[in-house]
């Protein structure tokens, strides 16, 4: 996991690695893409042409480009490792990590995928149908559990409400997912904490989607940059990061908001409201 400074957050030292997981595997990937965006772009010139116009959006899209093919590859390593683990040792110990290894890593090259696709694109016309809520988040559940396991954080998601809700059903599962993501890396193995998914729901329909960690503490400070894509020295590194942003895009173009707040003591809340 990505080391974050304590000016930041508050919480206590990285634990050590969990039982179980293979040596020096990482959970969360190097922050290089503040590096990249700090990179100047080589000017595009020809013989004896003027420079052409530069576009200042396209080395962000470049740096993003290339950080995602990285840890696609970091994806791809991983289960590799785990697949190799789960031959090698038969114990039920092993076998039951690599399998959660391979379930992790495999949904988040998924949903990176996915979320490049939605911070890339123009606006599509949304692809809607009718499903309850509690469908919509059982689909959830069984993305990120193999997720929450691994670092340690009990999930708990309000799957039984049977609240039918239009909506672009795969899109809020990108932001959901997401959102889960950053605040996942916000915990350290060990921490003991749980994630909950809950959604609002008010006159027969969905007003807003809250997922909730009670295990690592959020600054002020932290809460003003939660959403920022190019804070990546945060816990978690560029994938959490990468969540936040994502859960944000994703609540826009459903016609709403993502925030963020601390609670209390610890953790945080974050929602995201849509338009059904």
């Amino acid at each position: 996991m990505s080391e974050f400074e304590p000016s930041e957050f508050t919480g206590d030292s990285p634990k050590a690695e969990r039982e179980g997981l293979p040596a020096g595997y990482r959970m969360r990937a190097d922050p290089h893409y503040v590096e990249l965006l700090s990179t100047p772009a080589k000017s595009d010139r020809g013989r004896g042409e003027s420079p052409r116009p530069r576009d200042e959006h396209a080395g962000v899209r470049a740096a993003r480009d290339r950080r995602l093919f990285e840890q696609l590859s970091e994806e791809i390593n991983a289960i590799e490792s785990a697949s190799a683990m789960l031959s090698a040792d038969p114990s039920p110990l092993a076998r039951r990590v690599s399998l959660d290894l391979i379930k992790a890593q495999s949904a988040r090259a998924a949903w990176l995928l996915r979320a490049q696709g939605l911070s890339g694109a123009a606006d599509p016309e949304p692809v809607t149908r009718t499903r309850p809520i509690g469908a919509l988040l059982a689909q959830l559940r069984d993305r990120v559990s193999a997720e929450c396991r691994l670092v340690g954080l009990t999930l708990q998601v309000a799957t039984d409400d049977q609240t039918p809700v239009t909506i672009d059903d795969a899109l809020l599962l990108v932001g959901m997912t997401g959102a889960v993501l950053a605040l996942t890396g916000m915990a350290a193995p060990g921490d003991g904490g749980t994630i909950r998914v809950q959604p609002i729901v008010a006159g027969g329909e969905l007003q807003a989607i809250e997922i909730t960690e009670d295990a690592a503490p959020l600054t002020g400070s932290a809460l003003q940059r939660f959403f920022d894509p190019s804070w990546t020295d945060r816990p978690g590194g560029w994938l959490a990061a990468m969540g936040a942003s994502t859960a944000r895009a994703a609540a826009e173009r459903l016609g709403g908001t993502a925030s963020v707040a601390a609670l209390d003591r610890r953790g945080a809340t974050i929602k995201l409201v849509v338009k059904t």
